[in-house]
């Protein structure tokens, strides 16, 4: 199936999405997808030429020239890290310490030299964490754990002070998230103490952001947990009655998008979702993705959103769809 993992743009004109396409039948070659915009979305170009056969699942831009994305998600094989200088227009590989299959799924750098990878094998043969000090030129395993569930997300909120979370609930706890003080040197594992949720997804976590060292959500298809302490005390923020979803993004402790779709309570919901509040969690309203320009399709699963001051935002998701949100 042909998807769209992630988004991420450094202004109102100039961003990036990544994913990947695959022919249909199940043993079709994959193929990355890079996709880079310079009028807000109205228009995109491939770039990479589809070079490597992994999945992209994640991109990140300091400026508008300096970015990397990665994936991995072909089995037998190493995760995919890649690195440009200049915008995109030419990507080279990092070397990166994982030699066992496995997906890269987040990535952050806080500036040019420092950064984060977390991910691990999608069939459970492990999780990892890596970090680096020189722009990824060199990147060390940090942290890594053979037969467990791969880590999804990563917030680091300065040089010191981040949050990973995976599903894992086989071997951390059904409501498990990990945090550092250290850099990424040493990591300890923590419980939000969700209590009893009937609903096995909903204790899983996939997201993590934090907005600042206090105020930081976890988030799973059908719950996130909110902590205004930095993780001392968590609260629901909210629970799965309004539908299923994939990914969020936090401007500030009060303004969040949420995206997603799919199955919600045994039934499936094909189409797109957005919600949005303006209060922290308090509240929130569903954004309409109905009145959509022509070649865009509102019957989906949105997997990834972005967002800027100001309100304009853009989501992704499966059969390439792409969205945009215009304040």
């Amino acid at each position: 199936m042909n998807r769209l993992n992630d988004v991420f743009f450094v202004d109102e004109n100039l961003g990036w999405a990544v994913g990947d396409t695959q022919p249909i039948g199940i043993m079709g070659e994959r193929q990355t997808l890079l996709l880079k915009t310079e009028d807000g979305g109205d228009t995109w170009e491939e770039q990479g030429n589809g070079e490597f056969d992994r999945n992209l699942q994640t991109v990140f831009f300091l400026d508008s020239d300096t970015g990397w994305v990665a994936g991995g998600r072909s089995l037998n094989q190493p995760p995919l890290l890649l690195h440009t200088q200049n915008g995109g227009t030419t990507w080279v590989e990092q070397a990166q310490p994982v030699t066992t299959d496995g997906t890269i799924f987040d990535i952050q750098f806080m500036d040019a030299e420092l950064g984060w990878a977390v991910g691990g094998s999608i069939t459970g043969v492990n999780r990892f964490l890596l970090r680096t000090t020189d722009g990824g030129d060199t990147w060390h395993e940090v942290y890594s754990v053979s037969d467990a569930q791969p880590f999804t997300s990563l917030s680091f909120v300065d040089a010191n002070r981040g949050w990973a979370v995976g599903n894992d609930s086989e071997n951390d706890g059904e409501d498990s998230y990990w945090y550092t003080t250290d850099g990424g040197l040493n990591w300890q594992s923590g419980r939000t103490g969700i209590g009893d949720v009937s609903n096995l997804l909903s204790k899983r976590f996939q997201r993590v952001q934090f907005v600042d060292e206090n105020n930081g959500w976890l988030m799973s298809p059908g719950i996130i947990m909110g902590t205004t302490n930095g993780g001392d005390d968590w609260a629901v923020v909210r629970n799965s009655s309004s539908g299923v979803v994939y990914d969020m993004y936090r401007l500030d402790a009060d303004t969040a998008w949420l995206v997603g779709g799919g199955l919600s309570g045994g039934a499936q919901q094909t189409e797109a979702r957005v919600f949005f509040t303006a209060n922290g969690g308090a509240d929130w309203v569903e954004e309409s993705v109905t009145d959509l320009p022509t070649g865009f399709n509102e019957n989906t699963q949105l997997l990834a959103v972005h967002a800027l001051e100001g309100g304009r935002a853009w989501a992704v998701g499966l059969n390439l769809t792409l969205m945009r949100r215009d304040p």
